[in-house]
């Protein structure tokens, strides 16, 4: 019998060493589970790494976690210390390795290149049910004329024995998208721990996003240019890391429309309260995302946000907390809801309801829920 969060009975304190696996297999299914989470790169500071670590430290309040992943480079995020982080070479051997000494009776794939490796690691039988995750819009995962890893990939994927999707309106889409007949979940981020912030007095956006065509920061600072006639004091902050010819590109355009001085690139900060203290209103004019963790953290922190209607995630998100939607994604528009925003910015109310659906335990025990017809 499946009885939740009772891993207290079995494991030791958070940051010592976990009771042997022999114990684990005499409780499976009955208090706890052991979980391998598989992500390949750790280091890149975009939203699915630090996703993936709360998750990680979610699960492992309950259940024996290890977290696999490459060991070169410094991880972007903290790991929380109940979660044993197993640095591997990235090779489909160090993986299947890891997998074998492991022994896990779940497998957590996190993304496109992680279940090909699986695949590949373990082309007849994975040696546990996979869950796979989509941190993003699912058919943002599959790239205009890569037929062939596209095809493989599909493959891999139905192989799974779920597959969890960010947003209720995903669901069906990635049934038809991989034609999967399997378990497909709709499970959001966890809302992080975020005290409410003073409103600031000043006009600054921000938006904390990886520089990329898909987050449309080209669009923001067209539509800055525009609000800039209307509040001159206005500051655009572009938080964030990417290639280095898209930041130099975005930094052309700004000097081109003559705002240059008014937009700043603090690159990426993995803590973003200092930017939320000076920040009125948070800017999310994406194209595609699969759930902005970003969001809830500008939420929690008492900051309205200000998104494009074309963007499934923001049009399903932001009016659940209370923010804004620009009508079209063309600098007039955006421009306009961002001057709405700061308008409204000063008596913007915490939306505490919306919040609690994303709350750790919330997250927690749909989690569970999954685990338990996962692992029968």
């Amino acid at each position: 019998m499946w009885t939740g969060l009772c891993a207290h009975k079995l494991r030791d304190e958070p940051g010592k060493a976990p009771k042997s696996h022999g114990a684990l297999r005499r409780h499976a299914w009955s208090q706890v589970v052991r979980i391998l989470v598989y992500k390949n790169n750790l280091t890149t500071g975009r939203g699915a790494d630090r996703a993936v670590c709360t998750l990680c430290g979610l699960l492992a309040a309950a259940h024996e976690t290890v977290l696999a992943t490459d060991a070169a480079g410094a991880l972007s995020c903290p790991v929380d210390s109940r979660v044993q982080l197993k640095r591997i070479p990235l090779s489909v051997d160090a993986l299947r390795t890891a997998i074998e000494e492991t022994r896990p009776d779940v497998i957590l794939s996190t993304g496109t290149d992680e279940i090909n490796d699986l695949a590949a690691a373990f082309p007849a039988k994975f040696p546990a049910p996979v869950v796979q995750q989509f941190h993003i819009y699912p058919p943002g995962a599959f790239k205009p004329r890569r037929w062939v890893r596209n095809a493989r990939t599909k493959r891999a994927l139905r192989r799974c024995a779920a597959i969890q999707v960010l947003l209720p309106g995903y669901v069906d889409l990635a049934r038809r998208l991989l034609r999967y007949k399997g378990v497909v979940r709709a499970i959001g981020n966890a809302a992080p721990g975020i005290d409410p912030l003073p409103p600031s007095a000043d006009p600054v956006i921000l938006y904390p996003a990886a520089f990329h065509k898909d987050k449309r920061q080209d669009l923001l600072i067209r539509a800055f240019a525009r609000l800039k006639r209307r509040v001159p004091s206005a500051e655009l902050v572009l938080a964030g890391t990417g290639k280095p010819q898209e930041q130099a590109r975005l930094r052309r355009l700004a000097d081109k429309l003559g705002i240059a001085k008014s937009v700043s690139f603090p690159g990426y900060l993995a803590d973003l309260r200092p930017l939320f203290a000076r920040a009125a209103v948070v800017a999310f004019p994406s194209r595609r995302e699969g759930f902005p963790l970003t969001l809830l953290e500008s939420a929690a922190a008492g900051r309205l946000a200000v998104g494009c209607a074309d963007c499934p995630a923001s049009r399903d998100l932001i009016p659940q907390f209370e923010g804004i939607l620009a009508s079209k994604p063309d600098p007039k528009a955006y421009a306009a809801a961002l001057y709405v925003g700061l308008e409204k910015a000063p008596t913007y109310p915490v939306p505490r309801t919306a919040l609690d659906a994303y709350a750790s335990a919330a997250i927690a025990g749909q989690w569970e829920s999954l685990l338990k017809e996962v692992a029968k």
